[in-house]
C-alpha cells in the first residue's frame, strides 16, 4: 500500500479504536505543532458526552477488497497540509479549545474544573488492538463482536506497534480514577482521563507495577459546558462493579461523542454500547488490571465522514468504507450501519497530582 496511505490508515484506525478513551496521536508524516501544555490549549481530544444511542445515518454492507490495493499519492502540498489543531494563543485556565471552530478558538468554561479526585487511581499501560475474534459480545449472541479488527486486519500489526510505543514514552496517558472502589459487587463511579507523567516525578516508570507515579491531568478530560459546578469527566462509568477479580462497567447506554484532531482536522465520532472488563488485584484498593477489554460501537457513516474530511485520503473512503463490514445494528432501524470496535488494556497503580496546567 502507498506509504502516505497506510501510515495515515493505520493512525486512524488507532483513533477510531482509541475513541473511548481520545486520540492524540498523529501519523509519522505529520507535521502537527507539538502538544500544548496550557490548560484547555492541548491536542488532546474534545469529547462531549451525551446520554442516547445510536446514529442517524446508515452505513451500508460493500464487497470487501483487498487492503494492500496500490493508491496514487497525492501530487500536490496542498494534500498533505495541515490545519491547526489546537488554539493560539493558548487558552486561561477557565477556558477551553473549542476545536470545531475554523480556526479553533478559546472560549469560556461554564463550570469549574476539578480540584480532587478519587483515591484509587490506574495508568493505563497496555494498549493493543487484538485480533478480530477477540473482543466483546455487544449483540448477545455470545459471539466477540470486533468488526474494526477484521476489516483492517492488515494494518494492526503496525497500529499496535505504534500504539506500544506511544504508551511506553507517554504520547498517550490515560489515566482510571474511581471514588468508592469495592470489590462486593456494588456499584461504584470511575472515570477515564487523559494526561501526562508529572514534572515532579518526570523520570517514574509508567510501565511499572510498583513505581506507582504521579500524573497531571489535561483539562479536556471534562466537559467545560456543563451548567455549573465541577466539571465533569467527559468519559465515565458511573456503575462499575469488581466481583470475584472480575471487573465489568458500562452497557447498552453508554454512549460518548468525540471530536478527535487528526491530520489538521477534528474528527467527530459517536461511541455507542461502550463496556470495560478486566481482572483487577487487590482487594481493599484498585491494585493492577490484566486481560482488560475496552469495548464500543461506532457507525460506518461517521468512520467515512472522518475520512473524507482528512485532505490527504477524501479519496480513499470508498476503499475504507468497503474494508468495513458493519456487524450492529444501533438505531434499531433492523440495518447494521456501525463497526464493533475491542482494544486489549492493562493498567498500573498511580497518583494524581492535579491538573495540567
Amino acid at each position: 500500500m502507498n506509504r502516505l496511505f497506510n501510515p495515515t490508515l493505520a493512525a486512524f484506525g488507532l483513533c477510531v479504536a482509541l475513541a473511548v478513551s481520545g486520540c492524540d496521536s498523529e501519523p509519522a508524516a505529520s507535521s502537527t505543532p507539538a502538544a500544548d501544555t496550557t490548560s484547555g490549549g492541548s491536542d488532546a481530544a474534545d469529547i462531549t458526552a451525551t446520554d442516547t444511542v445510536g446514529g442517524d445515518t446508515a452505513g451500508t454492507d460493500a464487497t470487501a477488497t483487498d487492503a494492500t490495493a496500490d493508491v496514487a499519492k497525492p501530487d500536490t502540498a496542498a494534500d498533505t497540509a495541515v490545519a491547526p489543531t489546537k488554539c493560539e494563543p493558548a487558552c486561561k485556565s477557565s477556558e477551553y479549545c473549542d476545536l470545531l471552530a475554523k480556526p479553533p478558538v478559546c472560549k469560556a468554561a461554564t463550570c469549574t474544573f476539578p480540584d480532587k479526585w478519587g483515591k484509587d487511581v490506574q495508568k493505563v499501560s497496555k494498549l493493543n488492538l487484538p485480533a478480530a475474534t477477540v473482543g466483546c459480545d455487544l449483540d448477545a449472541d455470545g459471539k466477540p463482536n470486533n468488526a474494526l479488527a477484521a476489516g483492517l486486519s492488515s494494518l494492526l500489526k503496525q497500529a499496535n506497534d505504534q500504539m506500544t510505543k506511544s504508551v511506553a514514552d507517554g504520547t498517550i496517558t490515560l489515566v482510571v480514577e474511581t471514588d468508592g472502589f469495592k470489590t462486593d459487587g456494588s456499584e461504584f463511579p470511575g472515570s477515564m482521563l487523559l494526561g501526562e507523567l508529572d514534572a515532579s516525578n518526570d523520570k517514574c516508570d509508567v510501565m511499572s507495577d510498583s513505581a506507582n507515579c504521579k500524573y497531571s491531568i489535561d483539562p479536556n478530560s471534562y466537559d467545560p459546558k456543563a451548567a455549573s459546578g465541577v466539571c465533569p469527566a467527559l468519559i465515565a462509568f458511573p456503575n462499575m462493579k469488581v466481583k470475584d477479580g472480575k471487573l465489568a462497567a458500562g452497557g447498552d447506554k453508554q454512549t460518548f461523542a468525540l471530536t478527535l484532531p487528526i491530520q489538521g482536522v477534528a474528527l467527530q465520532l459517536k461511541v455507542s454500547k461502550a463496556t470495560l472488563q478486566g481482572k483487577v488485584a487487590g482487594t481493599t484498593s484498585w491494585d493492577s488490571t490484566k486481560e482488560g477489554l475496552i469495548c464500543g460501537v461506532i457507525a460506518l457513516a461517521d468512520i467515512t465522514t472522518a475520512i473524507q474530511n482528512i485532505e490527504a485520503l477524501k479519496d480513499f473512503a470508498p476503499l475504507v468504507s468497503s474494508m468495513l463490514k458493519p456487524d450492529m445494528d444501533v438505531d434499531g432501524d433492523g440495518k447494521k450501519e456501525s463497526v464493533s470496535v475491542a482494544i486489549d488494556f492493562e493498567t498500573v497503580k498511580g497518583q494524581i497530582s492535579g491538573l495540567k496546567k
